[in-house]
């Protein structure tokens, strides 16, 4: 970006906002456009307007709902015949006013809802982020170029380009390619223009938007968006249902073929934290935070709702409109689909306000006589009822095919993902109990994991475990350990937690901060070890990744082993009492660790000259020991595994059903360290899944596996 094109950028949005602004507070506008002009680095120019705008935001909402109120309290007219009808205070006219107080509230009440569910704070800051954003794009719409007669039929268009550059150009994820990324943002532009796009060819019917609509269809079935096309469906079912001709024809034609590849092209994407499955999930935070959420999705129906309620003189773009917006909600309750607005996600939240425009400014009513008149002239009886009946019976039916047809198979176990909601520039840091100190020098140069000069950052995965959330950490290339002293009397053991991640990420909370809150009422001191990653295992022609030649975990997890026993009278723990406990490539992990007893690394410091060798080990549903994804009868450990005598005690637990590390990995280790003459137990049950870490489900093993970890330990003399 060049300095004359930001400087450009900051003095556009000085325009912007004078557009915007009531005439009455156009000077504000003025004012900041003068403080720009004093500064001379065009860089801190853009930034400078940009702030301005987003600190006025506030200010500008205020001034136009003022303005609204003022002249919504002035006199209204209900045309239908010639009876006119006045009101003090009549907001059911404005539906754009409706339209944005009803988004206001939806994202206030998304953000109470994530706040309660621990949500990281940067999701609940872009959503409001993204309201702000929305209503100057939903001003400068309305005010600067509304969509109407041809010009409705070009801007269709033009949008539908951008979703076929989409399809066609934009990132893709799991097989899907729906988004344009701008800088750390994912854009869906599916949800940000696809409603609009509807709504303006219900109210101008032309070639061109046709032509529009039917490349929205291509676009939606390359991609693959099987809501979308869903969406797309109903919003022009309803378009035909009110007034059906060759345009519409055509267009819904499109729009079913469309739905039909999406269908048969399945849906691989997995549930993301805090973006789908939001209208069930909420209610396992609370009772509150799932009524919050689904007060906030019935918000986004109010100006159709309203608009039939008070007998529109033209509900069909009430109607689309309602049905648009009722079909995105439908697609996110039965399928992995973003929550509109009340979930995280700005596309959602900009697309709900840009759709606004396509509505009429001030709406037209019947009176209840007329409306009577008209329905006994023509013998329908009330045809809006009717309408919105069948319209929502259609939508239901659609969406319901969608889910019941094509939608991702549900198993007993889904694999755990670490998924695209990633927080960049942003470094995990454990609570107020955990002290989380440097495991190198600074001075020592590290061999760097394989991440391309990316900075750390955190993110969800997925699937929820147990309802709830879990987070991870990756492209970490300084790694840490984070202590968190006991809460019950000490016993002078210790702990050190290995998370798993496949070792392209750390799951610091599900196999981490939540071992150490159990483990700790034990009087153990726990230690989580924040290793570096990601780094990739090459494929074999078993298409099982082996094991680099240079683990850097390894090497993280004996100095971590070394340091402890070389502070352990500063943490008060007895340096022939320190063990480790790894989950799933973690427990890989934990595994080498507790065999390869010579130093991996060249010394650093007095701290290595400590025995890296953990005094006890647990390991939980490992991966990584076999050569092979299922062997069906030989055992044999990989070649890269190692096996010593002098292996401590081991006490491995497994579920049968595990579908990402095959029980066969517990079995062969298992096997292999007794026929080496170490001690080692086995505790394996029925059911579990994977990555279960300490959350119950109704699978025996979540429960129990924590009071078997604690017996064995007193079994062997720790506790």
């Amino acid at each position: 970006m060049s300095l004359g094109f930001r400087r450009s950028v900051a003095n556009f949005l000085c325009e912007a906002l004078r557009i915007v602004l009531p005439n009455s507070r156009a000077r504000w506008a003025d004012a900041l456009r003068a403080e720009i002009a004093l500064i001379p680095q065009d860089g801190e120019a853009l930034r400078f307007a940009f702030g301005g705008l987003f600190g006025l935001a506030p200010r500008l909402l205020l001034a136009h709902l003022q303005a609204a109120f003022i002249t919504i309290s002035r006199s209204d007219r209900s045309v239908g015949d010639t009876t006119a009808m006045r009101s003090s205070f009549n907001i059911f006219h404005h539906p754009r006013l409706v339209g944005v107080l009803s988004a206001v509230i939806a994202v206030v009440l998304g953000v109470a809802y994530m706040a309660a569910a621990g949500a990281p704070l940067i999701f609940p800051i872009l959503n409001l982020g993204a309201l702000i954003i929305g209503l100057v794009v939903l001003a400068l719409s309305v005010r600067i170029a509304p969509l109407t007669g041809r010009l409705a039929g070009i801007g269709v268009f033009a949008m539908s380009v951008l979703l076929l550059v989409t399809s066609v150009f934009g990132s893709s994820f799991e097989g899907a390619r729906r988004w344009l990324v701008i800088g750390p943002f994912f854009i869906q532009t599916s949800l940000l223009f696809l409603p609009v796009m509807v709504v303006n060819f219900a109210r101008t019917r032309n070639a061109l938007a046709m032509a529009g609509m039917v490349a929205a269809a291509f676009a939606v079935a390359l991609q693959p968006d099987r809501a979308m096309a869903g969406v797309l469906v109903a919003g022009l079912f309803g378009c035909a249902l009110h007034r059906s001709d060759r345009f519409v024809g055509i267009a819904l034609l499109a729009a079913v073929i469309a739905f039909a590849v999406t269908l048969l092209r399945g849906d691989t994407l997995p549930a993301v934290p805090f973006v789908d499955k939001v209208l069930y999930t909420a209610f396992d935070v609370h009772l509150f935070a799932g009524v919050a959420v689904l007060a906030g999705s019935a918000m986004l129906l109010a100006p159709a709702t309203i608009a039939k309620l008070k007998n529109s003189a033209d509900p069909m773009v009430y109607i689309v409109f309602g049905l648009i917006w009722f079909a995105v909600i439908l697609a996110a309750a039965i399928g992995n689909y973003p929550t509109p607005v009340v979930g995280y996600g700005s596309s959602a939240i900009i697309g709900y306000l840009l759709s606004l425009s396509a509505l009429p400014k001030r709406a037209l009513y019947r009176s209840r006589v007329a409306v009577e008149s008209a329905d006994v002239q023509n013998q329908k009886g009330p045809r809006g009822l009717k309408r919105v009946t069948s319209l929502s019976v259609a939508g239901l039916l659609t969406l319901g095919l969608s889910s019941a047809a094509g939608g991702e198979t549900i198993t007993d176990c889904a694999r755990p993902k670490v998924e695209k909601v990633e927080i960049p520039n942003t470094v995990w840091r454990p609570g107020p109990a955990g002290e989380q100190i440097p495991l190198w020098p600074d001075d020592v140069d590290l061999q760097l994991p394989d991440y391309d000069g990316n900075p750390e950052m955190i993110g969800n995965g997925s699937p929820l475990i147990a309802g709830r959330t879990w987070n991870w950490a990756t492209y970490i290339a300084r790694p840490t350990m984070t202590i968190y002293p006991p809460k019950a009397e000490s016993t002078g053991a210790a702990l050190l937690v290995l998370p798993g991640g496949g070792y392209r990420a750390v799951a610091m909370d599900l196999e981490g901060t939540e071992i150490c809150g159990w483990i700790t009422q034990h009087g153990v001191t726990c230690v989580i070890l924040k290793y570096r990653t990601p780094q990739g295992w090459r494929k074999n022609e078993s298409g099982v990744g082996e094991r680099p030649d240079v683990l850097f975990a390894l090497h993280d997890a004996q100095r971590a082993m070394s340091l402890l026993r070389h502070r352990a009278a500063d943490y008060n723990i007895d340096t022939d009492r320190i063990g480790v406990i790894g989950f799933s490539a973690g427990a890989h992990l934990a595994a080498d660790v507790s065999n390869i007893h010579e130093r991996a690394y060249d010394h650093v410091d007095a701290a290595d000259q400590e025995s890296s060798r953990p005094d006890f080990s647990v390991v939980m549903y490992p991966g990584r020991f076999l050569p092979e994804r299922r062997p069906e009868t030989d055992l044999k450990l990989a070649p890269w595994m190692t096996i010593s005598a002098d292996a401590p005690p081991t006490l491995l637990i497994h579920a049968m059903n595990d579908n990402v590390n095959d029980i066969r990995h517990s079995m062969a280790y298992g096997m292999a360290l007794n026929d080496a003459g170490a001690s080692v137990d086995m505790r394996f049950y029925a059911k579990g899944c994977h990555a279960f870490g300490l959350r119950a489900t109704q699978d025996p093993i979540t429960t129990q596996w924590p009071e078997q970890v604690v017996q064995w330990l007193q079994n062997i003399g720790v506790l």
